[in-house]
């Protein structure tokens, strides 16, 4: 399956999975721009809501003043899927993030 997602702020879960079944991802690829130029950006990846467990995070430079957000590219493969339990939510936690996420993995 081929999950693809956008946006540009709070707290969004991209998928569900289904009941009685586990997500393992074999591939992510976060691609996400700090648009804040006076803090640093982060955004989290969790399994199971807001306050659930970390799986991935990511942080991004403070945009310098009067320029333009530099990309934050990062693309992983895992040579042993990572398994997810209930479902994927991308979190901002810090600064003004446009992030998109393109997630490769099976349900079983």
């Amino acid at each position: 399956m081929f999950i693809h997602r956008s946006d540009v702020a709070g707290s969004i879960n991209i998928y569900t999975i289904t009941a009685g079944k586990d997500l393992y991802v074999s591939s992510l690829t976060f691609v996400a721009m700090n648009e804040h130029n006076l803090n640093y950006g982060q955004t989290s990846i969790r399994d199971g809501g807001t306050g659930g467990t970390l799986k991935w995070q990511f942080k991004m430079p403070k945009q310098a003043t009067g320029t333009n957000a530099v990309p934050l590219v990062v693309p992983m493969v895992f040579p042993e899927p990572v398994q997810l339990l209930t479902d994927i939510w991308v979190i901002q936690d810090a600064g003004t993030t446009t992030w998109s996420i393109s997630v490769v993995g099976y349900e079983e």
